[in-house]
C-alpha cells in the first residue's frame, strides 16, 4: 500500500526536478524547523534512469553552514541517526529520502525558514556532475 502511494505521489509531483544527465530528483522537500532550531531535515527521490549505477559523494546548501547524508538505522530496540560517507544511486532505481529514514541533515541554519520558501540544495556525483535543487519549505505538522 505505501508502495502504490509513493508511486501514485511521485506521478504527481513533476514540478520539482533536476536533473543531470539521466539521474533525476523529484519532489524534493525541506521540513518546516521549530522557532530557533538550527537544524533541519531535507527529504527527495533520487531517479538513476542510465544503465550505470553512480554515487552521490556529497551535498552541499545555501542556507546551511553543514549538509550531510543521514540514515536512521535500528540499534537493538533503538532507532539511531547514523552519518553516511555516501549515498550508491544503483542502475534503473530510485532511492528515497523520507521521514524516518534516509535524509539529508542541514545544521547551522544562517537564516529562519518559512514555510512555502526555497532552500537550495547541491547534489554531488562521483562523476563530477552536480544537481542543483530548490525545495520548498513544508509543515510537517
Amino acid at each position: 500500500m505505501k508502495f502504490r502511494l509513493l508511486s501514485i505521489l511521485l506521478l504527481v509531483c513533476w514540478s520539482l526536478t533536476a536533473q543531470a544527465g539521466e539521474v533525476e530528483v523529484r519532489d524534493a522537500w525541506v521540513s518546516l524547523p521549530p522557532p530557533g532550531a538550527e537544524v533541519v531535515a531535507a527529504y527527495m527521490v533520487v531517479l538513476n534512469m542510465e544503465a550505470q549505477g553512480h554515487r552521490l559523494r556529497r551535498v552541499s546548501c545555501d542556507e546551511a553552514s553543514e549538509a550531510e547524508f543521514h540514515a536512521m538505522r535500528r540499534h537493538g530496540n533503538m532507532m539511531q541517526m547514523v552519518h553516511l560517507e555516501g549515498v550508491d544511486l544503483p542502475a534503473g532505481e530510485r532511492v528515497v529520502f523520507a521521514p524516518g529514514g534516509m535524509h539529508i541533515m542541514l545544521r547551522g541554519l544562517r537564516r529562519t525558514l518559512k514555510r512555502g520558501e526555497d532552500v537550495h540544495l547541491h547534489l554531488f556525483l562521483e562523476d563530477g556532475r552536480r544537481l542543483d535543487i530548490a525545495a520548498p519549505v513544508r509543515d510537517m505538522r
